[in-house]
């Protein structure tokens, strides 16, 4: 009885010591701008992404009509999704020229203003395409023919 309870006791012990070492997961909320991104340096995953080249058949195609593109992102910091897809998505920007918001949510998927409330969010990343402000179609968690030809994809229909 005695050796249960010490086993027990020391069993607690452990546990406690091992969850006080696991650092404190850090998760970005709210609205963000990319420069914000780009200068947090616990952003790894953002600001040495894998190498990405975007296609150009597909870039030219949202380039083309990028005056009358806007692109609502809701996105998560410790999403492995966001952190694969949201580099991708920035250099198709920067490439083409798309407007775009960033909105960072908890693992509930809600931030601290509800924006995602509105839009109806139910998994992460989410691409909100929008043309002439009137939602065309979603990007939702992956793009696995590349993000570029997704979002070009949602123009035609």
């Amino acid at each position: 009885m005695k050796h249960k309870v010490c086993s027990t006791i020391l069993a607690l012990f452990i546990t406690f010591i091992v969850q006080a070492q696991q650092p404190k997961e850090y998760i970005l909320l709210g609205e963000i701008t990319v420069d914000s991104l780009r200068n947090d340096t616990s952003c790894k995953w953002f600001n040495a992404p894998p190498p990405y080249t975007p296609c150009e058949a597909f870039t030219g195609k949202l380039a083309a009509v990028a005056d009358k593109l806007f692109v609502k992102i809701y996105c998560g910091s410790w999403c492995e999704d966001t952190q694969r897809e949201l580099p991708r998505f920035i250099k198709v920007a920067e490439a083409t020229g798309l407007k775009y918001s960033l909105y960072f949510l908890d693992r509930n998927k809600q931030s601290p203003d509800g924006a995602e409330k509105k839009d109806t969010i139910l998994f992460i990343p989410t691409f909100i395409l929008m043309k002439d402000g009137i939602e065309v179609g979603r990007v939702v968690e992956s793009a696995p023919y590349g993000i570029e030809k997704h979002l070009a994809d949602l123009l035609k229909k």
